[in-house]
């Protein structure tokens, strides 16, 4: 019976797109010789020769893996091309008995190509948004069943999960790719990202942490290092703590030596473009594959049909504005040399790994350093000569700048924090029907967590303040603010890390569950033998055979962790009824009492956010200007 489960379980992860391609064969039934922390690099290296087919490591590969096996939260700073995707792909062989290795991957695109290349010996899978929910319930059944060893998703994929675990197997690593977007001080900051330790180690359980980037300043290195609580930093040269690290006056160099770099100042957009076709017809560079960097989409589409007649080998324009399905055409087309030239924005590259990419341009500017250097990065991965050319023009730097000065911040955005704090932390708006459900503890509830025994009591031993559960869907507050779902989303990720220990955010939480009742008997009749049933039902709204659950009112009421109702109610549903979620929202614990004072603190905290990161950025346009400017002018 075990093995005709299996063999289900294996079929039910056969692709239905390439995206999600059936697990891979010849991963290796054999246990472990050893403990992980046990490993030591002659065993690595044996694994590396006998099983991954490459005679040596890289410099700081083995160093990486040496302090992933052995427990200790990992940052490995390795520049483009330089083989960071084995510092996780050969522990993950190691640890395949133990557990699942979860890859936190911040493009789909990217996933996809981690995925094909992910050697024979391990089986591997993708979950992502751009799936039909019958591929997503493929996949998630054979990593159930032990079938898949290294699992790709996103991070809001995962905050998602970290709701009630989604039934996942134990988790023996967590890698987080391009680990710089989990900082705010990073050119490609994730809010999601910022909440990566509570979802992996506290809420998911993950053994081991391994973060991976290949660009990143001193502040973004401080602040991953922060919030990502890491042991060990390691480097191409050697391993630090982040204090030596930061203490370190040495910088490495950061791009590939096979890499030439070049300037060149052009007057005008028209300028700009003949030196283009010069580059990309001269005999180095006309049959090879190439990338053009632009900074605004509508540029993307018009070099590239300007372009297209021009150039030999074909030539498409990628941006975010594109359809999934198209953008993802055009990658592949490019992978395979169907067509030559891309001209992108920064949507196109993050872990792109075309080996034979030798030229890569910047029509203009890069938005800054960070983003040149990972952006260079793509040329010549084979470690062939490669060159990369930008072409700089004050007037792009100019437009660039007044954009950059015009985004966010505004008083709008600052009024719209401070309304969404005061409405989840002093019920503001409570006295009329508002978007936010806020349902206190009862006294079984807060029995049931230690931490609120100490919470203070009247002369009857009442609780004087009880911890709450605020609750609200996604429109309801974006038409109730008039702010944008994804602002919102990046002032609670921001407010759930200052606010740690006084309040628990739950990110795309199912605010309310829906039991669809089927079987013969009834609610009524399951309810007399179900004891949770029976704990649950009253609080239901009935229509026919469904009946809805606040989520958030049963929790106070019933008390426990979030997750454990779902997976209750999860486990007790068969031939009788169904469970369904429904609805995508937030909701936040309050555990502590907290006053109007330290509300308006908070909300002045993160308004400042907008207005810092807008400096950031422009304070990284001018320095990235300044030295390319310098650069051409030399």
């Amino acid at each position: 019976a075990e093995a005709a489960e299996s063999a289900e379980a294996a079929a039910a992860a056969a692709p239905a797109s390439d995206l999600v391609p059936a697990v891979a064969e010849g991963a290796a039934e054999v246990p472990p010789p050893k403990a992980p922390e046990a490993y030591t690099p002659e065993d690595l290296t044996h694994l590396l020769r006998h099983t991954f087919g490459h005679e040596h490591f890289r410099p700081g590969q083995q160093e990486a893996m040496s302090s992933v096996l052995a427990g200790r939260k990992t940052l490995l700073l390795l520049s483009t091309g330089s083989g960071k995707s084995l510092c996780y792909q050969l522990p993950a062989y190691v640890l395949r008995e133990e557990g699942l290795t979860l890859v936190v991957s911040p493009l789909v695109s990217l996933m996809a190509d981690q995925l094909q290349r992910l050697p024979s010996c391990l089986r591997g899978a993708v979950v992502s948004g751009q799936q039909t929910r019958e591929q997503s319930k493929a996949v998630m059944k054979a990593v159930r069943a032990r079938l898949v060893d290294v699992l790709f998703i996103s991070p809001e994929r995962l905050s998602m999960w970290s709701f009630d675990g989604c039934g996942l197997p134990p988790i023996a690593l967590a890698c987080i790719d391009e680990a710089h977007c989990v900082s705010e001080w990073s050119h490609n900051f994730r809010p999601d990202y910022l909440r990566m330790h509570e979802f992996l180690l506290d809420s998911l359980g993950a053994r081991r942490l391994l973060a991976l980037t290949a660009t990143a300043t001193r502040p973004t290195i401080k602040s991953v290092c922060e919030i990502l609580c890491i042991d060990d930093v390691v480097r191409s040269d050697r391993s630090f703590t982040m204090q030596e690290l930061l203490e370190e006056p040495a910088q490495p160099r950061v791009q590939r030596t096979n890499l030439s770099m070049d300037v060149r100042s052009c007057r005008d957009e028209q300028a700009q473009t003949q030196e283009v076709l010069s580059i990309l017809r001269s005999p180095q560079a006309c049959r090879h594959s190439a990338i053009i960097y632009v900074w605004r989409r509508v540029t993307a589409d018009h070099m590239a049909k300007r372009l297209n007649g021009l150039l030999r080998g074909g030539v498409k324009s990628y941006h975010s504005s594109m359809l999934p399905d198209q953008r993802r055409q055009i990658q592949d087309a490019f992978m395979s040399g169907l067509v030559r030239v891309v001209v992108a924005t920064m949507a196109f590259g993050m872990g792109l790994d075309k080996p034979d990419i030798r030229t890569v341009l910047h029509l203009g500017m890069p938005k800054s350093i960070e983003n040149y250097i990972q952006e260079t990065g793509r040329c010549s991965r084979d470690g062939a000569p490669g060159r990369c050319i930008a072409l700089v023009s004050s007037a792009d730097f100019k437009s660039m700048r007044w954009m950059e000065s015009a985004k966010g911040g505004s008083g709008a955005q600052v009024g719209g924090v401070r309304r969404l704090l005061r409405m989840l932390l002093l019920g503001e708006g409570s006295e009329k029907k508002g978007p936010v459900q806020r349902h206190d503890f009862s006294d079984e509830a807060m029995a049931k967590e230690e931490r609120f025994a100490a919470v203070p009591r009247d002369a009857d031993g009442q609780p004087s303040w009880r911890p709450f559960h605020a609750a609200f869907e996604e429109r309801d507050m974006e038409e109730a603010l008039a702010m944008p779902r994804d602002e919102i989303h990046s002032a609670l990720a921001h407010f759930a890390l200052r606010a740690r220990g006084v309040v628990r955010l739950h990110s795309r939480f199912p605010t309310r569950l829906k039991l669809r009742f089927f079987g013969q008997s009834t609610a009524a009749e399951l309810a007399e033998i179900d004891p949770l049933l029976r704990q649950v039902l009253p609080m239901t709204k009935r229509v026919g055979p469904v009946h809805s659950l606040e989520t958030s009112k049963a929790l106070a009421a019933m008390g426990g962790e979030p997750g454990q109702l779902s997976n209750a109610l999860w486990q007790a549903q068969g031939r009788e009824f169904q469970l369904e979620k429904a609805d995508c929202g937030y909701m936040l614990t309050v555990a502590q009492p907290v006053q109007e004072e330290q509300v308006e603190a908070w909300a002045e905290e993160l308004s400042a956010i907008n207005a810092r990161a807008r400096r950031n950025a422009i304070e990284k346009l001018d320095a990235a200007y300044i030295a390319l400017s310098r650069a051409a002018d030399a």
